[in-house]
């Protein structure tokens, strides 16, 4: 494992993130089965379709970001939480601790966005 601190911390901010996500991601399931009006007007689909894909951005992104816990809580059960994925140096604990997800270090994130 690398050097980073408190993994018992780590962990359960990372299993209480998963919560309120699962949370969110199942409100927004909801509120969108109960979003439907019985006969629209051409106004009220435009707003629907509007609403509707605004929505599932939402739920992608949260989608997104819960693949990414779950990913890090593998890599913390694995022993390899805080190692580059890419390169397999350490990541740095400090950007770990702004991104607790983060699964590359600086210089391979930067590669990986450009």
């Amino acid at each position: 494992m690398s050097n980073i601190p408190n993994t018992f911390t780590i962990r359960q901010n990372l299993l209480e993130q998963r919560t309120i996500l699962l949370k969110r991601l199942e409100s927004k399931e909801n509120l969108d089965r109960s979003n439907h009006l019985l006969n629209p007007d051409q106004a009220d689909r435009a707003l629907i379709s509007r609403d509707n894909d605004r929505a599932k951005r939402l739920i992608n992104h949260d989608q997104q970001q819960l693949d990414a816990i779950e990913q890090a809580l593998v890599r913390l059960d694995a022993g390899t939480y805080g190692i580059c994925t890419t390169c397999g140096q350490s990541i740095q604990p400090a950007r770990l601790e702004i991104m607790p997800t983060a699964a590359h270090c600086i210089d391979c994130q930067r590669l990986q966005d450009l």
